[in-house]
């Protein structure tokens, strides 16, 4: 009894680890808001995420997974790319408990925020990612809405979304930022609708065919 009094209750333990490491806990809202469009549409159907943390700037994500097949214990530790989208800059496989798993990615986030970068080149950058809020075109022509979203403190939420969304986006006919920024800003909000609708239908039977 005395010595399960020194080491403190789970959530004491749990703590002590996160500032030993300099780690801290995410939600999964919070998570997913900058890696659901990198998350693999086969990985729920692989792995059930179980927790889900950052470093103290939010450079670098982890999060611990449960194996559906071989019922062990997996992390995952992501940061951005040259792109600035969150991909995976380390994994590993196969430990026995939560815990064992959780101290491993801890010190795997550790060494990766330690290293002081803010980009982890994946080294096959390609034609993915636009800036949304820029202005590319002379104020008067900006539409009134978009210059809402673009500048006011209430749609910081927003935009930091989109902002992530729009950095996996390839824009095909290469007029879509001034559409979006212009006249075409209520059919191009619109775009992002549909978009979303149709990545959680692919993801969703992705993950149904994968279990």
């Amino acid at each position: 009894m005395g010595q399960a009094k020194a080491r403190g209750t789970r959530e004491e333990r749990i703590k002590k680890l996160h500032e030993e490491f300099g780690v801290r806990p995410m939600s999964r809202e919070r998570f997913n808001a900058f890696v659901s469009w990198t998350r693999s549409p086969i990985a729920t159907g692989v792995s059930k995420e179980l927790e889900w943390f950052a470093d103290e700037k939010e450079q670098v994500l982890g999060l611990a997974a449960l194996d559906r097949t071989d019922r062990d214990f997996a992390y995952v530790v992501l940061g951005r790319d040259e792109k600035g989208r969150f991909r995976c800059i380390d994994v590993n496989v196969s430990y026995q408990s939560l815990n064992e798993a959780r101290r491993h990615l801890f010190n795997s986030m550790k060494q990766q925020a330690q290293a002081g970068s803010a980009v982890f080149p994946q080294g096959d950058v390609d034609k993915a990612g636009v800036d949304l809020f820029t202005p590319i075109v002379s104020e008067n022509k900006l539409n009134d809405i978009f210059k809402l979203v673009a500048t006011g403190d209430h749609w910081y939420s927003a935009r930091s979304m989109l902002s992530e969304m729009m950095r996996h986006f390839v824009d095909i006919d290469g007029n879509f930022v001034e559409q979006f920024q212009t006249s075409g800003f209520d059919a191009r909000l619109g775009s992002f609708t549909f978009m979303h609708s149709c990545w959680k239908r692919v993801y969703s039977l992705k993950a149904r065919a994968c279990t």
